[in-house]
């Protein structure tokens, strides 16, 4: 199997329909490659808790951007992506 690495959007700062628009544009470039290599999108259940703790306290924005609700709505971006390509995406649970 093939990992590809992409780059995360710098979201911190950002207005909210930029921090859209920049995990839409991430998403349809996930989609497409997955696309493009004929492979399913497998997104990890990736548990954060414990280290969004420990960064309240030093590094807040790293710990909002850990945030449930930024995880879920990229989740939310892929998959939508995906859909419109016939890619499948689906969950990993370790």
């Amino acid at each position: 199997m093939q990992w590809h690495w992409m780059p995360t959007p710098k979201l911190y700062g950002k207005t909210t329909d930029q921090g859209k628009a920049l995990i839409g544009d991430a998403a349809v470039r996930i989609a497409d490659l997955a696309k493009a290599s004929s492979k399913p999108i497998v997104i990890e259940n990736l548990d954060f808790s414990k280290k969004k703790a420990e960064r309240e306290a030093t590094h807040k924005p790293l710990a909002r951007m850990l945030s449930s609700v930024a995880r879920n709505k990229v989740i939310f971006s892929i998959k939508a992506a995906a859909l419109r390509r016939g890619i499948t995406a689906r969950h990993r649970s370790h």
